[in-house]
C-alpha cells in the first residue's frame, strides 16, 4: 500500500518532475529491481519532509492528529 502518495502528490514541486531529483522517475537503463526500492524510499523521504514542514508552519508536532502522513501509517497498526 502506498500511503505517502496522497501527501506527496498534492505537494510535489513541478520543477522536480522527470529530473534526476525525482524519485518517481526511472533513470535511463535502470532495472525495475533498482527503481522500485529507490522510488519508494525517495517518495517516502520527500513526503515525510513535506509533512513535517507543513506541521511546523501550523505549530503542530509530528505526533499530533494533524499529521496526515502519520494518521495513514497508524491505520496499518
Amino acid at each position: 500500500m502506498v500511503l505517502h502518495q496522497p501527501v506527496e502528490s498534492v505537494s510535489v514541486d513541478a520543477h522536480q518532475v522527470a529530473t534526476i531529483d525525482d524519485p518517481a522517475s526511472a533513470r535511463l537503463g535502470e532495472s525495475l529491481y533498482r527503481f522500485v526500492p529507490r522510488s519508494v524510499a525517495g517518495n517516502w523521504k520527500d513526503a515525510t519532509r513535506l509533512e513535517l514542514a507543513r506541521l511546523h508552519t501550523q505549530n503542530q508536532t509530528p505526533l499530533s492528529l494533524h499529521n496526515r502522513y502519520g494518521s495513514h501509517e497508524a491505520c496499518l497498526l
